[in-house]
This record gives C-alpha cells, sequence and structure tokens, in this order.
C-alpha cells in the first residue's frame, strides 16, 4: 500500500511495586491520531484513545500479567457503540539473556449503544 498507517501513541507508568518489584500495578494510556489515508483503505480516520490496567505478578523468571482495558473508538462523536472492553492473561518466562518465551490470551467485549 502506498502511505503511511495510523499514529499510536502510548505512555505507561507503574503506579506501585511491592519490595523486591514481585508485583507490580501499572496503567497504559494510549491515543491513535487519524494520519492515514481514510480513501486508501490505510486507517479508519478517526481518533481512538483507550487505557488499561496490569497487574503483573513475578516468580523467579516467570511472571505473569492480567490485563483489564476499555477502548473508545472514534472519541471525537459521543456515541459508544464501537467501542470495546480488554481482558487478557499473559505467561512470560526468560529462557536466557535476550531470549523471552510469551503466551497470551485475551478477549475483546464489544459494548453495545442499542441502536
Amino acid at each position: 500500500a502506498d502511505g503511511i498507517t495510523e499514529l499510536l501513541l502510548a505512555t505507561k507508568w507503574r503506579l506501585w511495586q511491592t519490595t523486591g518489584g514481585k508485583f507490580n500495578l501499572s496503567a497504559r494510556l494510549d491515543l491513535k491520531l487519524p494520519t492515514a489515508s481514510r480513501d486508501r483503505g490505510l486507517g479508519t480516520g478517526n481518533l481512538d484513545t483507550g487505557g488499561v490496567i496490569i497487574d503483573t505478578r513475578c516468580w523467579g523468571t516467570t511472571c505473569l500479567d492480567w490485563n483489564a482495558g476499555y477502548t473508545a473508538r472514534d472519541a471525537s462523536h459521543s456515541v459508544f457503540g464501537d467501542d470495546h472492553c480488554f481482558v487478557g492473561q499473559a505467561v512470560r518466562h526468560d529462557l536466557a539473556k535476550g531470549w523471552t518465551l510469551i503466551g497470551e490470551t485475551y478477549a475483546l467485549l464489544p459494548l453495545s449503544s442499542g441502536n
């Protein structure tokens, strides 16, 4: 395809961490800017925004990540019919320096505006 796709800006904060770093609570905020050509099918032309809460628990070189979030699609309008919630579970295991094995399962839960 000719052109660029959407631009995603994301930031993540560690909100809380136990001594030794075995349990972390983080938050991520996303902002998708409509930079791609909608006419060429490279993007939606809409501003999307979302947030995710991430709980992480580690045992040695293995960590579990629990994720829950919300995405507002086409945030420039107050119609919530295309929005969705997100839940996920991931497991990470460090195999060697620079190598990590990751498995993840997730679900996107659509919200209905009743229209």
